[in-house]
Formats: structure tokens, sequence, C-alpha cells
């Protein structure tokens, strides 16, 4: 686990916000990409998710996000979790919370040139993002519904793990990708409250005492 991570995480507040983020090795970040790009064939064969019908060409693996979990595709992805359940650990503690039994489920976007990411939010407790091929993107982040001045903008690197609170008060979006040789690739995560456990929503067992 020490080799992964280049950076260890790290605590940044904006708008009463707070994000952890850490930095995974560029080689790992490689890795995912191609394997996301592997598995593409298949995951975009499942259903897509009712509520994303409308933007499901502009997001085609993301939009099946409620079909898939991206930690039961390949072994290759456990050190994403394991490295994902430490950087959350660390948020909880900063936070001053007790580590709760919680599930969490995981998918991940494909962007190709002139696509991004509309502005959103989760239902989840908390979400997260790994960022395996991004760099000449950018995420926004902000407490309102609508992009405005009060938003946080991440300049994008690759191997950048981030885990923020959300309870559908932190909307994000992603920059249209402007790169025609390679598509941009990064995972999303939900991490929820056990008690808001639901089968058929492609949860696993994340942490818990």
């Amino acid at each position: 686990m020490s080799d992964l991570f280049i950076e260890d995480p790290k605590i940044e507040w904006h708008h009463n916000t707070p994000f952890a983020i850490a930095r995974l090795n560029i080689k790992y970040a490689k890795l995912l990409t191609k394997l996301a790009l592997d598995y593409e064939n298949e995951i975009i064969k499942l259903d897509v998710n009712k509520n994303w019908v409308d933007n499901s060409e502009n997001n085609p693996t993301g939009s099946r996000f409620t079909s898939y979990n991206t930690f039961l595709l390949d072994s290759a992805y456990m050190p994403l979790f394991l490295a994902l359940r430490k950087t959350f650990r660390f948020l909880l503690k900063e936070l001053n919370q007790d580590i709760f039994p919680c599930y969490i489920r995981s998918w991940y976007n494909i962007h190709r040139e002139g696509l991004h990411l509309h502005r959103h939010t989760h239902e989840a407790k908390f979400i997260g993002s790994f960022l395996a091929f991004t760099e000449g993107s950018y995420t926004s982040y902000g407490p309102l519904k609508d992009s405005n001045g009060e938003d946080h903008v991440f300049t994008n690197y690759d191997g950048t793990l981030i885990i923020t609170k959300s309870d559908m008060g932190n909307f994000h979006e992603v920059s249209k990708w402007t790169n025609q040789d390679h598509p941009r690739v990064s995972y999303a995560f939900d991490i929820e409250h056990q008690y808001k456990f639901n089968k058929n929503k492609s949860y696993i067992p994340f942490d818990g005492e």
C-alpha cells in the first residue's frame, strides 16, 4: 500500500465542504485507464439508469452506474478499494467522526473528444473520484444547482483520489474533453450508510466495525 501512494491524504476545505485528496502512482493510473477501456464494450451492453437516459450518449459507461460495480470487474481494482478506504478513514478522523458500517458502489466515466459530465449531485453520504487519465480537464464543485462564482475548480491531475461529503448538497461537473487522441477516464464512488443499503443498486460492503 505504501508504494501505491505518492502523496498521502490531506484535507482541503472549500465552501465549508471537506475534500480528502491523495495521489496514487501513475503506473497504477495507467493500468486502470486500460482496464476501463478493455471493459467498455461489456459495460455499454448493460441497462442505463432511468434518470440518465437523456445523457447516456455523453456518458456511455457512467449512465449505467447502477448496473455494475467496478470492484467486481477485476482483481486489479483491489488496491484502489484499499486506497479509498484509507483516504475515507483519514477524512472521518479529520471530521471527528467514528468509522461506521457502510457500503460502496463504483463506476467509471469515459469521455471522448467533445463530451463532458453535466452538473449533478448524488444522494450518497460521501462521494469520491479517481482520475485515471484526465489531464487537460477540470472539475467544478459548488453548493448550488447552477454553476456560479461560488464554485471551486479543481485542475485534474492523473492519479488523484478525492473523497468529499455529498447528501445532495455538493454539485459538480467536468469540463468538455478536448483530446482527440485518447479518451478521458475517471472513476466515481458513492459511499452510503448501511441502513440505506439496497441490493438492487450495486453496492458492496466497504467499511465498518
